[in-house]
């Protein structure tokens, strides 16, 4: 554990974790969430610097392969385009599929099974135009980018939960040193000063920080 330079904080944790029950789990806990908090920040910003480059590799392709954005206006033509098609289309099958009905010889079940043959053909057309409209690359990067805003979203949810523990653990900590330094103080004044071999009483307050500098091993 860390060596406190001031002789009465050293004396007064000393005697706390000599002394209280729980003394040794609250800073051993503390000293655990801290670690975690730290590790977790670091995890979160590996996650940013990630996501960064991620969205500018995306960006600095996207400037090169479409500079003045043209494909994405081509794509929404198309896919208007196809709509609209489509749309005209089913119109006309439903059209059709009514007359045929009407005919001898065309049974209801195989004309809805034809329009729907057709449906998935038009689906299945509209996916490959819009796909092709842009590069896979573009695509790979944009997801790799989306992916890695994912991965940073549930680091910085790990890094919030992890430093609201750790700050509960601590002040669980320096509650408890606060309690044996505001005891003894009032103990000193109340005989004159500190009794033989009892730890010094401080001023009632100890630093927030239970191992300013480093946490304990």
């Amino acid at each position: 554990m860390h060596e406190f330079t001031d002789p009465a904080a050293r004396e007064l944790i000393a005697h706390v974790l000599d002394t209280h029950p729980d003394g040794q789990s609250l800073v051993t806990e503390a000293g655990h969430r801290r670690t975690l908090a730290q590790q977790s920040a670091r995890g979160a910003a590996e996650a940013f610097a990630m996501t960064k480059a991620a969205r500018l590799g995306y960006e600095a392709l996207r400037h090169r392969l479409d500079p003045r954005y043209g494909r994405t206006m081509h794509r929404l033509i198309v896919i208007a385009a196809g709509a609209a098609a489509a749309g005209l289309l089913l119109a006309a099958l439903h059209s059709a599929g009514s007359a045929v009905l009407r005919w001898p010889g065309w049974h209801p079940v195989w004309v809805s099974i034809l329009m729907v043959l057709v449906i998935l053909i038009l689906v299945t057309t509209a996916t490959e135009i819009i796909t092709r409209t842009e590069p896979t690359s573009l695509v790979l990067a944009r997801r790799r980018w989306h992916r890695a805003w994912d991965g940073y979203l549930a680091a910085v949810r790990v890094e919030r939960s992890d430093a609201e523990a750790a700050a509960v653990a601590a002040q669980e900590w320096c509650s408890l040193i606060d309690i044996y330094a505001t005891a003894h103080a009032a103990s000193a004044v109340g005989t004159g000063g500190p009794a033989a071999g009892s730890p010094p009483a401080g001023n009632g307050h100890i630093t927030p920080d239970p191992w300013p500098g480093a946490s304990p091993m």
